[in-house]
C-alpha cells in the first residue's frame, strides 16, 4: 500500500533500518542506518543510536528478529485446508517444544501439498515477543508485521525468474549463521547454526570476520559448511528426498569477500552474493547510494519489498499481539471496505455511462421521429429547430381557429353539428355516410341507403334541427346494382 514504511532488521548485537516511500510505481529509499552495539543481546542500544540520527516516524512498521529465537519443525498434516491446519497445529507442536503451547505463538508455511500437507511450523516464545514489542514501543514503533530474519530475503529471491526452484540461502552473521533451504520455490528447512568462534563485530581482540586471518576464515567457513552438510543430509533422510540445492545465495555482515568462494568450493555449487538494491522497483538518491552497504541493509530492504499475502511469509503477531495499527484490525477492515466501495463506485460509474449512452441514442431516435411527424403534419414548415415546441404552437393555432366555424356570427361548433347529425340519424336506419363537408354557410352529407323513403326520412329529421335554416335533397339516385340509393343532402346553416 502507498505510504511511508519503516523496516527494522534486528540481530543480537546490531540493527539495520530502512525507510521507504511505497507507491504505485515502486519503492523510493528515503533514509537508512546501521548500528552495532557492544555485548550480545543489546540491540536496543543499537536502535537508540539509529534513532538519534534518523526520523523513525512512519505509517507502517515491519520488524524481523534473529532466526535462532524461534523453533522450527517439519510436520505432515492429513488435510490441505488452511483453516484445519491452524486449528490442529498447536496440538501437533506441543510435544516437540520445551514450553507449554499456551506460552508460544505458532505460525506456519505450507512447503508441499500432495496427498497430505507438508508444513514448516515456527514457534516463538510470547515473553520474547512481549519484551521486544515493549522495547520498540519506547521509540514509537508498533509493528504491523513481525517476521523471522532471512525469510524476507528468500521471499525476494523466489520472485526472481533467475532463481532456481531448489536453492540455499546462507545468512552469515558475526556469531551465528542461518540456513534456509527452499524446494520447488517453497521454504522447506530453516536452521540457525553457530560459527566456530565467538568473534566480536568490533574486532577488539577477538578475530572477527573483518579482522580474521585467511587461515582463521577458512577454518570458520569449513566448520559452517560441514554443519550445513550434516543438516541437509539429516533433512533428506527424514523426508526421503534426494533434492539438492542448485545454487547458494550468501547474505549477512559475515559474508565478507572470500567467504562465498570457500563455500562454493566446498559444495561445488555456484554462489551468489545477494544485493537487493539491484531490484528495478527500488530507487534512492545518490547520497544514500554512496552510503549503502548490501551486507547490512539487504534484510531490511527485502522486508520492505515483502508482499502482504499469506504465502509471502510469516507474521508472528498473533493472539494477544494482534496489531492495532492503521492497516490491521478495524483499520484493515476499513481498508477492505474502502476498496470494495471503490470497486462498486467504478461499476456504478460504468453502468451510468452505459445508461447515458443508451438514453442519448433513444433521445436521438425519438427526436428524429418527432421531426418526421411534424414535417408530415405541417409540410408548409420550412425550418425545424425544436419540433416538439413548434408542433405544440401549431396545434394551439389550429385549435384556436377550429373551435368556431369560420364565417358569420354563428356560435355553432363543428362538434355540435357532428353530434346533431349523429343523433338525428340513428343506428337503426340503414344509412352509410361517406362524405361530410362543413362550410361557414352550409353543410353537406352524402352516402347510400336502402330506399328513397329513407332519404326523405333523413331530410325530415334534419329539418327539425335548430341549427339549419333549410334542408334540401341535392340528389338521390340508384347505384349501378339498382339495389342501393346514393344521395346527397344539403343543409343551409342559420346565422
Amino acid at each position: 500500500m502507498p505510504g511511508k514504511l519503516l523496516c527494522l532488521d534486528i540481530d543480537h548485537d546490531s540493527v539495520s533500518a530502512v525507510q521507504v516511500q511505497s507507491g504505485l510505481k515502486g519503492y523510493r529509499v528515503l533514509s537508512c542506518a546501521h548500528a552495532v552495539a557492544e555485548g550480545e543481546g543489546s540491540w536496543e542500544a543499537a536502535l537508540q543510536d539509529i534513532s538519534r540520527g534518523m526520523d523513525l516516524a512512519s505509517d507502517i512498521y515491519r520488524v524481523t528478529i534473529p532466526a535462532d529465537q524461534a523453533s522450527y519443525r517439519n510436520l505432515q498434516m492429513p488435510f490441505r485446508e488452511v483453516k484445519k491446519i491452524k486449528q490442529t497445529l498447536p496440538f501437533e507442536v506441543e510435544s516437540m517444544i520445551p514450553f507449554p503451547v499456551d506460552e508460544v505463538v505458532v505460525d506456519f508455511l505450507v512447503t508441499d501439498r500432495a496427498e497430505q500437507s507438508e508444513i514448516l511450523a515456527v514457534s516463538l516464545r510470547k515473553d520474547y515477543i512481549k519484551e521486544s514489542l515493549g522495547r520498540l514501543k519506547a521509540y514509537g514503533i508498533e509493528p504491523d508485521l513481525l517476521e523471522i530474519r532471512g525469510f524476507p530475503l528468500v521471499s525476494w529471491l523466489l520472485k526472481r525468474q533467475a532463481t532456481p526452484g531448489d536453492g540455499l540461502l546462507l545468512d552469515i552473521g558475526f556469531r551465528r549463521a542461518t540456513m534456509v533451504f527452499f524446494l520447488r520455490r517453497r521454504i522447506s528447512l530453516v536452521r540457525s547454526l553457530p560459527l566456530k568462534s565467538d568473534p566480536s563485530p568490533r574486532g577488539d581482540g577477538d578475530s572477527g570476520p573483518d579482522t580474521a586471518t585467511p587461515k582463521q576464515l577458512a577454518s570458520r567457513m569449513e566448520f559452517l559448511c560441514r554443519d550445513i552438510q550434516n543438516t541437509m543430509h539429516a533433512f533428506k533422510c527424514a523426508n526421503k528426498s534426494a533434492s539438492n540445492p542448485r545454487k547458494i545465495f550468501v547474505a549477512g555482515d559475515g559474508a565478507i569477500p572470500g567467504a562465498g568462494e570457500m563455500i562454493g568450493r566446498f559444495f561445488d555449487l555456484p554462489v551468489e552474493q545477494i544485493n537487493v538494491r539491484r531490484d528495478k522497483r527500488v530507487t534512492m538518491d545518490k547520497k544514500i547510494a554512496e552510503a549503502w552497504n548490501p551486507l547490512s541493509m539487504d534484510h531490511a530492504l527485502a522486508l520492505a519489498l515483502r508482499e502482504e499475502r499469506r504465502e509471502a511469509g510469516l507474521n508472528l503477531l498473533k493472539d494477544e499481539f494482534e496489531t492495532k495499527g492503521p492497516y490491521s484490525g478495524l483499520g484493515r477492515g476499513i481498508r477492505k471496505v474502502s476498496l470494495a466501495l471503490a470497486l462498486v463506485a467504478c461499476f456504478l460509474m460504468a453502468d451510468l455511462g452505459v445508461d447515458y449512452h443508451l438514453m442519448k441514442k433513444r433521445h436521438e431516435v425519438l427526436e428524429e421521429k418527432i421531426t418526421e411527424v411534424y414535417r408530415e403534419t405541417f409540410p408548409e414548415a420550412s425550418r425545424v429547430v425544436d419540433p416538439l415546441k413548434q408542433m405544440k404552437i401549431a396545434l394551439n393555432e389550429v385549435k384556436g381557429s377550429s373551435v368556431l366555424l369560420p364565417g358569420g356570427d354563428s356560435e355553432a361548433k363543428v362538434i355540435d353539428i357532428l353530434r346533431d347529425i349523429s343523433l338525428r340519424i340513428p343506428k337503426s336506419m340503414d344509412v352509410h355516410l361517406t362524405t361530410m363537408v362543413i362550410n361557414p354557410e352550409n353543410a353537406r352529407v352524402s352516402g347510400e341507403t336502402d330506399t328513397f323513403n329513407t332519404v326523405d326520412t333523413i331530410k325530415g329529421r334534419l329539418e327539425s334541427s335548430p341549427l339549419y335554416k333549410e334542408v334540401v335533397i341535392s340528389s338521390a339516385n340508384l347505384d349501378r346494382s339498382g339495389k342501393r340509393v346514393q344521395f346527397e343532402v344539403k343543409m343551409e346553416r342559420k346565422k
